[in-house]
């Protein structure tokens, strides 16, 4: 009898916990609403770095491309100025497919996002495993290519993965070469020509014989955010937290259990955008369906500060906003040794930025002024850029290098229709390659005219001559010697894009310059 007792007491313990615990969760996580979520599972959230646009996936809904028997589609929403997540929307072609498709991961500038599995071609079912990558194009995403990772490969049907802030190391979510168990975190680094290296198992820190997965690199570049069901406290798979001790990235503290965060049900995909003070998150406990995408908010000690932000002096002034620059080799993606200067609109000069140790450009501006930043580098092509400073951003700075072969495209040299008049507000962008001549005299150009294949062709390359020619007669009246620019139309013979419609014909209608000797 007194045994019985005992038992029906601890029940009772048991089961109060149990409520506790379910209601401190439900007060304090937020469901993103109906347009989000669904009586279906929804999952992989991933969240662009302004906040703006959330991509996620859907399975066996009738809207996806195989219908109710596709296991999974990317679809998207769009925040509103009022705070409000719209209606989400099958993302379609190229990125789904009949099979399981899932953004992954994406860049801070949303123009390219890092995609479950392999994509082929004639959309049949990928016959080989790994990572694929799309850019985006002024006519929507391009077809994914594969992202060479060395000695890829996974034995498990789940793959996910997180790149850190400086996009140098990438986890990633595998059953692979010395698995401990099921799924394990791996390590990848990011090669000089782009290539990933090998997966590095994490270790038995991190790593236990049971699954470990959607691991998240925060954005201080050392936390580490994952889900586990094989750490101590673990109920069912559970969000931990680890913290990198060096620069291997394969030595970590201690796993901690977020208690604010973890319930009975199932959770996964916790992330943290860089400018929120929400984190995100996938969970089965009260949900719409399976699994539905959650936000819960977090007091100033939960948040993990950007190592850039912390290192900003001007972050304390809330009158002043910074920006965090990085300068790029377009071709190679690799940083460089550069120059930034910047001024405020309606001031005659700029001011130098200096570089720190990491080779960054930090600096502050007044918020909600206007600034022009200009990048500069020895051998590669001067950038001017504009930018309204109204919070604080982090930006990267691609330059284009100088080497003969190279073709650069004279954004907005425009011309009266049909004719070669250039218009007024061409001539802006024509004086920074007289200026570039002017700093490389050694540097000989051809100068090409291009047009759509609307019309007589004929008549389009008689054009095409005549506008590259009037671009070569306005350098040559500022001062460039006429024996170093070679003027020749091309017509509609050499396209970069489609010529199906007006939005993808106007990028064949350009101007470009191409280094013959440098």
């Amino acid at each position: 009898m007194k045994f019985q007792m005992v038992v029906r007491h601890t029940i009772r313990i048991v089961l109060l916990s149990l409520i506790i615990s379910n209601s401190v969760f439900a007060q304090t996580a937020e469901s993103l609403g109906g347009n989000i979520n669904s009586m279906y599972d929804e999952s992989h959230p991933v969240l662009s770095d302004d906040g703006s646009t959330l991509f996620f996936t859907r399975s066996y809904h009738p809207e996806n491309m195989g219908g109710k028997k596709d296991p999974g589609d990317i679809w998207f929403s769009t925040l509103d100025e009022n705070g409000k997540w719209s209606k989400a929307i099958n993302l379609g072609l190229p990125l789904n497919n009949h099979y399981y498709n899932a953004v992954l991961s994406i860049t801070k500038d949303a123009e390219t996002i890092y995609l479950q599995s392999i994509y082929k071609p004639n959309g049949k079912k990928p016959d080989s495993q790994g990572v694929s990558y799309a850019s985006k194009s002024s006519f929507g995403w391009n077809f994914p290519a594969p992202l060479k990772i060395k000695y890829f490969t996974n034995k498990s049907d789940h793959q996910s993965l997180s790149i850190s802030p400086d996009g140098k190391v990438m986890i990633l979510s595998l059953e692979s070469f010395g698995t401990y168990g099921a799924e394990d975190l791996y390590v990848c680094f990011k090669q000089e020509d782009g290539t990933w290296s090998d997966p590095k198992n994490l270790g038995t820190k991190i790593n236990t014989q049971y699954q470990e997965m959607t691991p998240f690199i925060s954005p201080d570049n050392k936390t580490l955010f994952f889900a586990s069901n094989g750490l101590p406290g673990s109920t069912s798979r559970d969000i931990f937290k680890s913290v990198r001790q060096d620069d291997t990235w394969t030595n970590w503290s201690d796993p901690v259990r977020l208690s604010n965060v973890n319930s009975t049900g199932v959770e996964l995909s916790y992330f943290i955008p860089k400018k929120s003070n929400y984190a995100y998150f996938v969970t089965t406990q009260n949900s719409d369906g399976y699994g539905d995408i959650k936000k819960i908010k977090l007091s100033p000690d939960e948040l993990p500060k950007s190592i850039a932000i912390a290192e900003d002096p001007a972050m304390a002034d809330d009158q002043k906003v910074s920006m965090i620059c990085r300068v790029l080799n377009q071709k190679t993606n690799q940083q460089i040794a550069a120059q930034v200067f910047y001024r405020d609109n309606g001031t005659a000069n700029y001011k130098k930025v200096n570089a720190n140790a990491a080779g960054q450009f930090i600096f502050a501006a007044n918020k909600g002024s206007n600034a022009e930043i200009r990048v500069k580098a020895n051998g590669y092509l001067t950038l001017n850029e504009k930018f309204a400073f109204n919070e604080n951003m982090e930006q990267d700075f691609s330059l284009t290098p100088l080497e003969v072969g190279t073709t650069i495209q004279m954004n907005n040299v425009l011309f009266k229709q049909g004719t070669e008049v250039i218009l007024e507000e061409s001539y802006e962008e024509i004086d920074r390659f007289v200026n570039l001549m002017e700093e490389y005299p050694q540097i000989e150009i051809e100068l090409s005219g291009h047009t759509d294949n609307q019309g007589n062709s004929k008549l389009n390359l008689e054009l095409s001559q005549k506008r590259a020619e009037k671009v070569m007669d306005y350098m040559v009246e500022q001062g460039v010697d006429a024996s170093r620019i070679v003027g020749k139309g091309y017509g509609s013979s050499r396209p970069i894009a489609s010529n199906q419609g007006e939005q993808t014909r106007r990028l064949n209608r350009r101007v470009e310059i191409t280094i013959l000797k440098k």
